[in-house]
């Protein structure tokens, strides 16, 4: 994660903090991928590689590393200072929420084909994406502007 900061700070790259998060989603999305590959390579009868597991992991949680800190600053930087305590709480009352839902789709994977169950992750993190995205062509040229 510093390297990757470093390096932006390093090339003089300014980029809004909707598109850092935009951009680190995609980690997600190819964490994701890494499984779904395995469930669709996986001989019938056999088990997986500990590569793609591990591939999972390692690119899951370095976009995790990634996207967590951004997107807590964008909330904590344009919250109004009155309620900002109160908007980090409800990042973090979000976040509970979205566990929540993690806990429950992850019941059905006895029931869902392997490949299915890991590419709905992958449309949850393109589904994210598509929101800041939105949210970035929305609001952020308000939120921009508060900023300067």
């Amino acid at each position: 994660m510093t390297l990757t900061f470093g390096v932006s700070g390093w090339r003089g790259c300014r980029t809004s903090l909707s598109h850092q998060a935009h951009h680190r989603l995609w980690l997600s999305i190819g964490g994701a991928l890494c499984v779904v590959t395995a469930a669709a390579t996986q001989s019938l009868g056999h088990k997986i590689g500990l590569f793609w597991p591990v591939a999972f992991h390692i690119v899951n949680s370095i976009a995790f590393a990634h996207l967590l800190p951004v997107s807590l600053v964008l909330f904590a930087k344009y919250a109004p200072k009155a309620i900002n305590a109160t908007v980090i709480g409800l990042y973090y009352l979000a976040f509970f929420a979205a566990n929540t839902m993690v806990g429950w789709v992850g019941g059905f994977y006895q029931t869902m084909p392997t490949t299915t169950f890991w590419l709905l992750h992958a449309g949850f993190a393109a589904g994210s994406g598509l929101c800041f995205l939105i949210f970035k062509f929305v609001v952020g040229h308000h939120l921009e502007g508060q900023a300067r």
